[in-house]
């Protein structure tokens, strides 16, 4: 069942176009990652998708549900940009607000959230005083709060410390794995693969690449790098093999062949064997940064 569906979905402001003709599916029970960079149309998107603002062109539906109408909010819970709460009202009151906004029945649902967010020693702490970090695990709480079965997040470990970032991506694979749809942006692509199934890239407000996790590792660059005694004389020696040889800014030698980087001892004896000194030799792959940026370049 397809929860999120969008067919050419575009935004204009006037002469700019936040989202260009945007087309993509989530399916029920994963955590799909919206990866851009500020600015690229993540959140745009998102509330469109909410019915914050009207699309300029397009269509889009939840739970099969064209242009939805009010009864699908109840299954849905979000959190978009920054966390909003009343400033003067603690942590346990703005949950109550929302307990009674959703007309919830279950009196214990606020402490175990309060428990499952771990913000227990800020419960009576008026949220003007909160870190940004607490901020953003409120506002997870009051996302969560009504168990919706779509969950779609802006930045959500946007000021969270690193045993914060590890609790809340330990959430979001415990409510997927339960069958919660999540639709989570974000320009981290490193968190982000670390929870999501599939991944979305977008940038200028369209989408340039789709990828599932699984698939990830193999669209890294990889290669063979080598230095020695004669660069030089060690890349004709690989050429003159059929081997695709380059030169890198350092002046080292890069191999951009798989099968090198299996053969390495092969390559290493070889040269070796040819009286050149060997000072290194290391595969190096591609980090997922690196490769979050390169197809963005590889887009403009």
């Amino acid at each position: 069942m397809s929860i999120i569906s969008t067919h050419d979905l575009t935004k204009k402001y006037r002469q700019v176009t936040a989202v260009d003709r945007l087309t993509l599916e989530v399916d029920k029970g994963i955590i799909y990652g919206f990866l851009g960079l500020n600015g690229a149309g993540k959140t745009t998107t998102m509330r469109m998708l909410l019915g914050m603002i009207n699309p300029s062109s397009g269509t889009y539906s939840l739970f099969e549900n064209k242009y939805p109408k009010n009864r699908v909010w109840t299954k849905v819970g979000y959190m978009i940009e920054s966390t909003h709460a009343y400033p003067d009202l603690t942590v346990r009151e703005n949950l109550q607000v929302y307990y009674h906004y959703y007309r919830l029945s279950d009196r214990k649902v606020i402490a175990r959230m309060i428990d499952r967010l771990k913000l227990g020693r800020y419960e009576n702490v008026r949220s003007k005083f909160l870190s940004l970090g607490n901020l953003q695990r409120l506002g997870i709480t009051k996302a969560l709060m009504h168990q919706p079965e779509l969950l779609i997040l802006d930045e959500p470990v946007n000021g969270l410390d690193p045993a914060g970032i590890v609790e809340v991506r330990e959430l979001l694979q415990e409510l997927a794995t339960s069958g919660v749809t999540i639709f989570i942006s974000s320009h981290l692509l490193g968190e982000v693969a670390k929870v999501a199934r599939k991944i979305g890239i977008i940038h200028q407000g369209s989408l340039i690449r789709e990828i599932s996790v699984t698939d990830l590792p193999l669209a890294l660059h990889k290669k063979l790098i080598i230095d020695t005694s004669d660069n030089q004389g060690v890349r004709q020696l690989l050429s003159s093999e059929g081997l695709p040889v380059q030169m890198n800014p350092k002046g080292e030698i890069e191999l951009l062949n798989e099968g090198a980087i299996v053969n390495r001892a092969q390559i290493a004896d070889k040269i070796i064997r040819g009286n050149i000194e060997l000072n290194k030799l290391y595969p190096w792959e591609e980090d997922l940064e690196s490769f979050f940026l390169r197809v963005i370049k590889e887009a403009e």
